[in-house]
């Protein structure tokens, strides 16, 4: 496996939300509530995901990490690492195509997510497209390495 389209994809999903979330203003948080921890999750490599159909459910097994809203679709794909931390879930996938990110934007759109108004964000030459919905913003990014397509998902709650 190499690590340099799953570090890229994930650095620019988690980029993306730190854009989009100067562009709206989440509720303050609750100093009693907040953890005081910060790490970040250990590396799951290999674990198959089902499509957005098994995540609307909300069964907290169709999860591909824990953290997953049950509001926001799972893309299919493989499952190669999970960067979640406290604030947000970063999870990479290995998929079959670049298709799949659309497929996966038009899960999110019927999920009711919408485009965020800047749409686009294209950082060091990959793009992240950023939605918002059901409480959350959700970024994803595509990065082609070879015979690899690795789909980044980088979701925040609002």
């Amino acid at each position: 496996m190499q690590l340099r389209p799953i570090a890229a994809t994930t650095i620019v999903a988690a980029f993306a939300l730190g854009l989009a979330g100067c562009s709206i203003s989440p509720p303050a948080a609750d100093p009693a509530t907040e953890s005081e921890s910060s790490e970040t999750t250990e590396t799951t490599e290999g674990m198959e995901t089902g499509g957005a159909e098994e995540a609307e459910g909300g069964d907290a097994a169709d999860a591909p990490v824990e953290g997953w809203p049950a509001e926001v679709p799972v893309p299919p794909g493989e499952m190669q690492q999970d960067a979640s931390n406290d604030s947000q879930t970063v999870v990479v996938f290995q998929v079959d195509d670049v298709a799949a990110a659309e497929t996966y934007a038009a899960d999110l759109e019927a999920a009711g997510f919408t485009p965020m108004e800047q749409g686009s964000q294209e950082i060091a030459g990959v793009v992240a497209n950023v939605y918002q919905g059901s409480g959350h913003i959700v970024a994803v990014s595509t990065v082609e390495a070879g015979d690899m397509v690795m789909l980044s998902v980088a979701i925040q709650a609002v």
